[in-house]
């Protein structure tokens, strides 16, 4: 076991919870908060950053510095939560998707079309966003090494980490239940998750492990170089999966992670936004209007102070009203009105009012207005002079 000492702190003020909602497969999205009940990624944050997570230094003693009395304060001083327990935002898959499948990637940042650095997932950047210090140990192969020396078997942590019997138990797949470990493991597991970008954050897989236990003894990895790998390897498969002829999008879990990248060091004056490294709170905090629990009271100003700025930085020139595909579906449908402070939707032999929309309609804000036409004076309607329910 290993002796801590405190040297410098490293806080930030907790948020207010908020329910992130569910998340779809297949769609350019986020992984859910599963398998700790009616947690949520918020609710993570919170509990862990109440620690107060302070830099720590283990003095090395013989034999193995695995702890036996872990708290949820040493999962904190590992400030894995300053990086995984985010919430949810909503999926803006327009401007996620202009970002991760349109635009070059060079070195890890992404670039306009004129060599213009907006955004990056580089490893220092990424622990600047976040706020997480110095990292004092590597995800390497001499990491791992390390562990496995430790253990008879890669599993084996797990059976001190269990509270449920009964719900632990090694699956074919690899993979256990969040809801068969006690605390702070359970919050590591899920949190992992989410560096992982997997959609179910129920489970966890064996190669999360040795990761798990760093984070509980302490032990403050390279998480943004681990995101930075991660993230590099889940575009470039998305790049080469996508397939525009046919509409398929494969699963992506990141996108949260990706409209971080937009915000870093962009200025977006409609939202009051100038996020800089010297603010004291983590990015993903400080953007906070995103988040797929308060968009709806600023969607308007998402739309037009964000995504319209979004679209010029990265085509250097003013974004359409719609995407291009959705006009293809939209004109069999209906068909849009561009005013200078709004569009508007009619759908043809709809007589439902059309709403004001903002300067540019994301695709799935005109999927449900189209819906709402074609449902709320027509189906919705006919079923209801009929006494039928909807």
């Amino acid at each position: 076991m290993g002796k801590k000492s405190k040297k410098t702190s490293m806080a930030a003020t907790p948020q207010p919870t908020s329910d992130p909602g569910l998340s779809k497969k297949g769609l350019i999205s986020d992984t859910t908060c599963l398998g700790l009940g009616n947690t949520t990624w918020q609710s993570i944050y919170n509990l862990v950053e109440a620690e107060e997570p302070q830099v720590t230094t283990v003095q090395a003693t013989a034999g193995s510095t695995r702890k036996f009395d872990v708290a949820l304060k040493d999962l904190a001083d590992s400030y894995l939560h300053r990086i995984a327990a985010r919430e949810q935002i909503l999926p803006y898959t327009d401007a996620v998707r202009w970002e991760i499948e349109e635009i070059p990637i060079t070195n890890r940042k992404f670039c306009t079309i004129n060599g213009r650095v907006f955004g990056s997932f580089q490893p220092n950047d990424l622990r600047q966003m976040y706020h997480f210090p110095k990292a004092e140990k590597k995800y390497n192969k001499a990491f791992l090494e390390k562990f496995r020396d430790e253990n008879e078997t890669e599993s084996a942590p797990i059976w001190e980490w269990r509270q449920n019997l009964a719900r632990h138990k090694h699956e074919s797949s690899g993979k256990y239940s969040i809801n068969s470990l006690c605390s702070p493991y359970c919050y590591a597991g899920t949190m992992m998750c989410r560096i992982w970008g997997l959609h179910d954050s129920a489970k966890f897989s064996i190669e999360m492990v040795p990761l798990m236990e760093a984070a509980c003894n302490s032990e403050i990895m390279d998480w943004g170089n681990i995101l930075s790998n991660k993230l590099a390897t889940v575009i470039l498969e998305l790049r080469n999966k996508s397939c525009v002829t046919d509409r398929f999008i494969p699963p992506f879990y990141f996108s949260s992670y990706i409209l971080d990248t937009l915000c870093f060091n962009s200025e977006f004056p409609v939202l009051g936004w100038r996020w800089t490294t010297q603010d004291s709170m983590p990015i993903h905090i400080y953007h906070q209007k995103l988040w797929k629990a308060h968009y709806k009271h600023y969607l308007y100003q998402i739309c037009n102070g964000f995504m319209l700025p979004i679209y010029y930085t990265i085509f250097d020139k003013p974004a359409p009203k719609i995407s291009s595909q959705a006009e293809i579906d939209l004109m069999a449908l209906g068909t849009w009105f561009g005013e200078d402070k709004f569009t508007y939707v009619r759908v043809f032999g709809s007589h439902a009012r059309p709403h004001v929309l903002p300067l540019y309609i994301p695709d799935k804000l005109l999927a449900r207005k189209i819906a709402y036409q074609l449902t709320s004076k027509g189906v919705t309607q006919t079923l209801r002079n009929k006494k039928k329910q909807v």
